[in-house]
C-alpha cells in the first residue's frame, strides 16, 4: 500500500463525500476510503467500520483503529508493517487523523474530539494485553482454544501456543530478512488475535537505522528474546507458577544464554 498517493486537494473538494472520506489514487483507478470510529474498547483501541469504493460488493469492513502518538508515527509504522508482508504480521489498511471536524455528531469520547492518530486494520478479537486481563479478572471466562495454557505434566504448552510461538520466530526471522524490525514485541498491546492465529502489528524499524551489522545483528536478537520474555511474563502473571515453568522458554533462554558465554569466549 505504499504505492498510494492522496489526490491534490482540490481534486479531494470535488469528490469529497463526508468529513471521514479521503480519494486515492491506485494505479489509474479512483478509489474512496471512508471510515467511522464507533465504540472505545480499550485505552488503545478503537471499533469502527471502513468503506472502499472499489469493492464491488459495497460493504462494509469491520475494522479496529489502534491509537499511536504521532503522525510521524503513524506513517513510519504503516509503511513498516505493509512493507513486512507476512503471515505473522495484521496488515494495515491506512492511518488517519480524526479529530472534531471529522464527525457529523460531537463524539462523548474526550480523546476523539482532541483528536488522535490511528492505524486501520482488520477487525481482531481481542490484543494479547486485553485478553489477559480477561482471563485473570472474569472467573467465568473460558477460551478453549488457547486455554489451559499449559498441559499434561504442567510444563507443555498447549499446542495453539506452541503453533503460535513457532510461527512467530520464524515470521520475524522473515521480517528480518527484508531489512525490517519490530522494536515493540515487549508490548502485549502489539499481539492480535484473528482468525484463530497470534499475530503481529506496528512494526516499527528498519535495520538500516543501524550503521554498523553488529547493531542490526543486536536489534534481530532483540526481537526474539523480547518475544520469548514477554510471553514468559504474561503467562506467569496467569498461571503464578513461577519464571520460565514452561518448557520451550526455558529451553530457548539456555540456548541464548550459551551463545552469549560463547560469543564472550571468543
Amino acid at each position: 500500500m505504499d504505492y498510494l498517493r492522496e489526490l491534490p486537494d482540490f481534486i479531494q473538494r470535488l469528490l469529497l463525500r463526508g468529513n471521514n472520506s479521503q480519494d486515492m489514487v491506485i494505479g489509474s483507478g479512483l478509489c474512496c476510503y471512508s471510515f467511522k470510529l464507533n465504540n472505545r474498547i480499550s485505552q488503545e483501541l478503537y471499533e469502527g467500520s471502513l468503506y472502499i469504493s472499489s469493492d464491488l460488493r459495497g460493504e462494509l469492513i469491520d475494522v479496529v483503529f489502534v491509537k499511536v502518538a504521532r503522525r510521524e508515527d503513524a506513517i513510519k509504522i504503516f509503511r513498516n508493517t505493509a512493507a513486512a508482508n507476512d503471515g505473522v504480521v495484521l496488515k494495515p489498511w491506512r492511518y488517519w487523523f480524526s479529530g472534531e471536524k471529522e464527525f457529523c455528531n460531537l463524539p462523548k469520547d474526550a480523546e476523539l474530539r482532541k483528536g488522535i492518530w490511528t492505524l486501520c486494520y482488520d477487525h481482531f478479537e481481542h490484543n494479547l494485553k486485553d485478553w489477559t486481563n480477561l482471563v485473570k479478572g472474569n472467573v467465568g471466562y473460558y477460551d478453549k482454544l488457547k486455554l489451559p495454557i499449559k498441559i499434561g505434566n504442567g510444563c507443555r504448552l498447549k499446542e495453539f501456543w506452541r503453533d503460535s510461538i513457532r510461527k512467530l520466530i520464524k515470521g520475524i526471522g522473515r521480517i528480518h530478512s527484508k531489512g525490517l524490525y519490530h522494536g515493540g514485541l515487549g508490548l502485549e498491546s502489539n499481539y492480535v488475535f484473528i482468525d484463530k492465529c497470534l499475530k503481529v502489528i506496528n512494526i516499527g524499524g528498519d535495520l538500516y537505522e543501524y550503521e554498523f551489522e553488529n547493531g542490526r545483528e543486536w536489534q534481530k536478537k532483540a526481537d526474539i528474546t523480547d518475544l520469548l520474555g514477554m510471553l514468559d511474563n504474561c503467562f506467569e502473571s496467569i498461571l503464578a507458577g513461577g519464571k520460565r515453568s514452561w518448557l520451550e522458554c526455558q529451553h530457548f533462554f539456555d540456548f541464548v544464554n550459551r551463545a552469549k558465554r560463547n560469543k564472550k569466549l571468543e
